[in-house]
């Protein structure tokens, strides 16, 4: 291993093992032996001043009629305020263990994982999702996303017409949360090119907004960003020796950039496929941004969409769909190996894909009804 870059598995990476057992064993003797051979190889315990414990975690299940209690609890890590040994009865008992083993805590460190189809509804299906209500004289309704156990991350045209933290609610699930304070990106200025007849200006459109309370629900978990040493791990990366190039790299490259964001059925909550388009892809895309009304009497569209906005829509390499007004805020998503990454901020859409209280998108037909044009999301 001498001279690798990235240095060994044994020194920067953090493991875990997972075991599904009765806690019996046989011919191949107690499994504890080759537990410690494991730490031993981790080198996990032999210093007192860097003892590494936070390097393996084992989690243990225990499953079937008699189970050895005793063997479990000895083959489970040991650590300060967490539990790694259940033991479930049936299905629903593992699933419901199985959560709680990659539990927050208070730190919420699994970020971006959902269990998928797998959820019992919408709320655990999507749990960095938020609605972000606004009470203004439109009754603005935007999204947002969990970013850590008192923020949300959000759009700041959201916020044009209030300035007190009291008129925004942020629900999670069916619970409505106070908010003890919003602060929008200190170069957001929507009005910023009004004096070149441009009404809105969507540049780092952008805010964090501040829960009154710790009062996560425990379905809820963030998002995963990049830049942060919780993506890091998501990419299985090394950390620290990661950089915010490496992930721009890793999920930003040239070409059409496969990716989703979330929006109201009008019975439930859906993701919707969209392309990211970079690099040479990015000129049509921003080129049709001028069909939107606001900017159709725009020279140079570069005026308005700048670089710091992603691209998608069109029909490269398959239709994509506009977004709602209310999907403002929510998150532009990608994913990799169970985990949602967040990538950009829902800011504005050519067109509104609504009508009623829930997007047109959410019938199967629904996409003849116009041609989709491309939209632009703060990144």
């Amino acid at each position: 291993a001498e001279g690798l870059n990235p240095t060994p598995v044994t020194s920067t990476t953090k493991h875990v093992i997972i075991l599904l057992t009765d806690g019996k064993y046989n011919m191949g003797g107690c499994p504890a032996a080759v537990i410690e051979k494991i730490k031993e190889f981790l080198k996990i315990g032999k210093s007192p001043q860097n003892p590494r414990d936070n390097y393996l975690d084992i989690f243990i299940f225990g499953s079937g009629n008699i189970i050895n209690i005793e063997t479990i609890n000895e083959l489970a890590s040991h650590k300060p305020n967490e539990r790694h040994s259940f033991l479930f009865k049936d299905l629903d008992d593992a699933q419901e263990a199985f959560q709680e083993s990659i539990g927050d805590g208070e730190f919420l460190p699994t970020c971006g994982f959902s269990p998928g189809q797998e959820a019992p509804d919408d709320y655990h299906k999507f749990p960095w999702f938020t609605g972000v209500n606004v009470n203004d004289p439109a009754q603005t309704k935007c999204k947002g996303v969990i970013v850590s156990e008192r923020y949300v991350l959000t759009a700041a045209h959201c916020f044009t017409r209030i300035n007190r933290a009291e008129d925004i609610v942020v629900m999670l699930g069916t619970t409505q949360n106070a908010v003890a304070e919003f602060r929008r990106h200190p170069e957001y200025d929507k009005q910023k090119l009004q004096s070149k007849g441009i009404q809105d200006f969507y540049d780092y459109d952008a805010a964090l907004v501040k829960l009154a309370a710790k009062n996560l629900p425990p379905f809820a978990r963030p998002i995963c960003l990049p830049c942060t040493a919780e993506t890091t791990r998501a990419l299985r990366k090394p950390h620290p020796q990661t950089t915010c190039k490496d992930h721009e790299e890793e999920l930003l490259y040239d070409g059409n950039i496969p990716s989703f964001y979330i929006t109201n059925c009008e019975y439930n909550t859906t993701s919707l496929r969209v392309w990211i388009k970079n690099g040479g892809k990015k000129i049509a895309c921003h080129s049709d941004a001028k069909k939107a009304t606001l900017y159709e009497k725009i020279t140079n569209v570069s005026e308005v969409v700048t670089d710091r906005f992603l691209c998608t829509g069109g029909t490269d390499p398959e239709v994509d769909p506009n977004i709602c007004e209310y999907d403002a805020g929510g998150p532009l998503l990608t994913q990799r190996r169970q985990r949602s990454i967040q990538l950009g901020v829902v800011s504005w859409s050519v067109v509104d894909a609504c009508r009623g209280g829930s997007s047109l998108l959410c019938n199967g037909d629904s996409r003849k009804e116009e041609e989709p044009l491309p939209y632009a999301r703060d990144f």
